[in-house]
């Protein structure tokens, strides 16, 4: 659960970090991009994570799961994002690409941390 809570809360300071200069960039669109390219790539990113840290998993198909979960991941996020522009070509610009990109690569990057972080853990105890 600690892991879950992390990865969410470094993943709510990213936000925190890109939706000021974003705003002040390129206006408040940019707000509204930025925040659902957050949202379609922590919701999986969370459920992925919960689902790689289960207990009864074995440390050895935890690999598995975090490769599984890249491919969800990704499949959410750029499915998501393909939604988005096809619903509201108006409002959703080029841009949430951009925005989506920098949000999966950090939720990557941390998701990995913390699995390795608790393989480690798991490995002393």
């Amino acid at each position: 659960m600690k892991s879950l809570t992390l990865l969410f809360g470094g993943s709510l300071l990213v936000w925190a970090v890109l939706i000021y200069p974003g705003w002040l960039w390129w206006g408040e669109l940019a707000v509204y991009e930025i925040t659902a390219a957050w949202a379609l790539c922590v919701l999986p990113g969370l459920a992925t994570t919960f689902w790689a840290l289960r207990r009864d998993m074995a440390p050895e198909m935890r690999v598995f799961a975090v490769l599984g979960g890249s491919g969800i991941r990704l499949f959410a996020a750029l499915g998501g994002g393909m939604v988005l522009t096809e619903l509201l070509p108006e409002t959703i610009t080029k841009s949430l690409w951009l925005w989506i990109g920098v949000f999966y690569l950090v939720l990557l990057t941390l998701e990995v941390l913390l699995l390795v972080r608790q393989h480690k853990a798991s490995s002393i105890a």
